[in-house]
């Protein structure tokens, strides 16, 4: 790892344009030292010349003075005082309280003269004020306090000075607070030179106030079944949690069956059950909204998730290959079999010997996990080279199946792979990339699929010591970490450490960072532009955004996201998380490189991001859409347009893009079969059975299917033919249809 540092982030352009010109100077002035050792040269960072100058002028200009705060509002306190402030503070209740802190390990990357940016700052809570506290930073005279806000329910306000105090003062109390905020602070340290140098991307410390409206977090589904599930999670409310409603409507039948739930409450959590029967026994997709009230009737977010209910039948998704060598591979798939597992059969035929000569191998089923492996060996089919099909077929203990049929082709010699893995968390972002034994995750998703979704599918793949970078705190992207830490080892963490435009968000990070703390993961802040992570044979380097979004800005925390681009056996793998058009255009006026053969759609492939011009400057072959619904219709189009082929987990799975050394790639998918589904119709032409003088066409795969051995079905079920309009099934005389195809209907005795 280059660049990143400990529980900060940097922007990475590490001289500002006054430093250039005052070396110069310098230069011109000093006599020639012989003694003196060569400076060492500044790391290198991806991005252009023009871009660079952008972001010097803009990093280097301090901003402009607010109006001095009203000496009512906010005042100066000693370091005693701010040491008994401080034990009050901490008397506060959990829920009153929020506390987060940005730090920079490393010296100042400012100007000859001018200070360094105070190490650490950090935002503690009180009754109707907020304590902003920081360390010394040498030669500072003076230090200023900036402060940007945002409410849960409106917009984001713009950042002001609120306050300057002098380098004897390192704490402030800002009692210019109000209820129901979040409060975002920086500060800086000022000598005779100027204002030390403001890295965009290193965040202050936040924190609200004493009153806060009801923000829901820790969703989770539990319980899930054909026939529902349950819904839990806890709520941040200074005066308690009320009461909590929860509407809920499935995809299919749209809030046609739509019901209220209402939830059980205990202390800051509660609980619902949600029950299929209430709706029309749908599987599928389904709604769930969360709204809360606290005890005094006050309304606060709305949290929205999705829940894909099984069907109860058999289902295989998230292929794998790995391990491919002359003599064997490995294949590797998860399932659902909710009555249990029947069978398992693995078997495999070559391009060669064709079908007829299928080969069945063992297959290794983990059921806790919900994990499928089989190992082919290279021997048992004569050791050919060449392409080897095999298919795993699943049936589970009500008999019903799901099949896939994986391409390998086998050169003689080892063919180490790289994946990059779009996994399926419903709505939300991870992403796997391996190689080499290494593993790189980005993104983890929300905490309600992490457990059923995520953390599966990183045992599948055997994933462990993860390195994880975070593109933005948002809890569709983040969340998911608290649970996965509990299952999968992590060496480091990533956290792009800008604060978002929700409160509950950086709630939700808050206490993320906590967990990773506790289970003693390192932390670490926004990885600086340039930033590259070695995994095996990939390299993944951080190339965006081009700029900083300030809160206030639309879109902000979105716009925030990193650009992270994969590259490995000449090809390149891009990732925006959820950059919308405004970021994409900056990056494109910045001339950053963002081609590339695959691309994950930007922001799940909403309509507020993936511009026309973007996707054109990607050209990328290959999109990949992480939702749980289908993409914007114009974004769907925009892609195609573009003549790029696209994958979509919602459809299937996960999606993995398989490399190998010796320039193959392929993308591995689970296609929805039509096995666990109704039968396609099977028709032909009958006759005038009703006597009206027209042929009718019968549906005749009630038959198809007791001839296939399957006897106790309905018609309902295979949508047999109703003739009569009664509702009921008929049952067809198959012999007049046999003589009728021979032209002897005549001859057959009727029943």
């Amino acid at each position: 790892m280059r660049g990143a540092r400990k529980a900060s982030g940097r922007s990475g352009l590490r001289y500002s344009a006054f430093y250039v010109y005052f070396l110069i100077l310098i230069l011109i002035m000093t006599p020639l030292n012989t003694n003196a050792g060569a400076p060492d040269d500044p790391e290198p960072v991806f991005v252009s010349e023009d871009s660079a100058q952008e972001f010097i002028t803009e990093g280097s200009s301090a901003p402009e003075d607010a109006e001095a705060a009203d000496s009512e509002e906010t005042e100066s306190i000693s370091e005693e005082e701010a040491e008994s402030t401080a034990e009050d503070d901490t008397a506060a209740s959990h829920e009153e309280t929020g506390t987060v802190s940005g730090t920079d390990p490393e010296e100042t990357d400012a100007a000859p003269g001018v200070p360094a940016v105070p190490e650490s700052v950090t935002a503690t809570s009180g009754t109707n004020a907020v304590t902003i506290r920081w360390t010394a930073s040498e030669g500072a005279v003076s230090y200023r306090i900036y402060r940007s806000e945002s409410n849960i329910l409106s917009g984001v306000n713009a950042e002001k000075k609120i306050a300057e105090v002098d380098s004897s003062v390192l704490s402030f109390k800002d009692s210019g607070v109000q209820d129901g905020m979040i409060y975002e602070y920086y500060v800086t340290a000022v000598n005779e030179y100027g204002e030390s140098t403001r890295d965009p991307f290193l965040r202050g410390a936040y924190a609200w106030t004493s009153y806060i409206v009801p923000g829901v977090y820790g969703i989770k589904v539990t319980g899930l079944t054909k026939d529902g599930f349950t819904v839990s999670g806890m709520a941040v409310s200074s005066a308690g949690l009320g009461s909590v409603r929860i509407p809920v409507w499935t995809e299919k039948n749209g809030q046609d069956d739509l019901v209220w739930y209402d939830a059980s409450v205990s202390g800051n959590s509660f609980t619902v059950s949600i029950k299929t029967a209430a709706h029309l026994k749908e599987t599928g997709n389904y709604n769930v909204h969360v709204y809360c009230s606290d005890k005094n009737g006050k309304p606060g977010g709305v949290y929205a998730l999705n829940v894909n209910v099984p069907d109860g039948k058999a289902h295989l998704s998230d292929p794998f290959v790995s391990g491919i060598t002359a003599d064997s591979y490995e294949l590797a798939l998860t399932f659902e079999a909710p009555s249990g597992v029947s069978s398992v059969k693995v078997a495999t035929y070559t391009e060669k010997e064709g079908k007829k000569n299928y080969k069945e191998t063992a297959a290794d089923i983990n059921t806790k996990d919900g994990i499928i492996r089989a190992s082919v060996r290279t021997k048992d089919h004569g050791n050919y080279k060449g392409n080897y099909y095999t298919t795993v077929f699943l049936t589970d203990k009500k008999g019903n199946t799901d099949s896939h049929t994986f391409t390998v082709k086998i050169t003689g010699e080892a063919r180490p792979l790289s994946s990059v893995t779009t996994v399926n968390v419903l709505q939300g972002d991870a992403t796997l990339a391996e190689s080499g034994g290494e593993y790189l995750l980005i993104d983890a998703g929300p905490l309600e699929a992490s457990g059923r979704k995520l953390v599966r599918v990183l045992k599948e793949h055997r994933a462990k010591d993860l390195t994880v970078i975070i593109s933005h705190p948002h809890s569709d992207h983040i969340e998911g970490l608290r649970e996965l830490i509990n299952s999968i080892s992590v060496k480091a963490v990533y956290l792009n450490n800008v604060v978002s435009d929700y409160w509950f968000d950086n709630f939700i990070r808050s206490e993320t960072v906590k967990a990773l703390e506790a289970k003693g993961i390192p932390v670490y802040g926004t990885p600086e532009a340039g930033t590259a992570i070695r995994v095996g044979a990939l390299t993944a380097t951080v190339i965006g955004p081009a700029r900083y979004y300030s809160l206030g800005e639309k879109s902000a925390t979105n716009n925030n996201s990193l650009y992270i681009r994969i590259e490995g056996n000449g090809k390149r793998y891009l990732l925006a998380g959820d950059s919308e058009k405004e970021a994409e255009a900056d990056m494109l006026a910045a001339g950053a490189d963002v081609k590339a053969d695959y691309f994950k759609a930007s922001h799940h492939g909403f309509a507020s991001s993936n511009s026309a011009a973007f996707i054109s400057a990607v050209a990328a072959r290959t999109v990949l859409f992480s939702t749980y619904t289908p993409p914007s219709a114009d974004v769907a189009e925009r892609f195609k347009n573009a003549g790029a082929a696209i994958y979509r987990t919602s459809a299937g799975g996960s999606i993995a893009v398989q490399l190998t050394e010796d320039g193959a790639e392929w993308v591995l998918k689970h296609d929805k079969t039509e096995t666990n589904s109704k039968l396609k119709p099977v028709l032909i032409r009958y006759g005038d059975v009703n006597s009206d003088g027209k042929w009718d066409v019968i549906d005749v795969s009630y038959m198809y299917a007791h001839v296939l051995g399957k006897k106790k079905l309905t018609g309902n079920m295979f949508n047999a033919a109703d003739i009569n309009g009664d509702k009921k099934v008929n049952v067809i005389d198959i012999s007049y249809v046999y003589a009728y195809i021979l032209k002897k209907a005549k001859t057959v005795p009727q029943r």
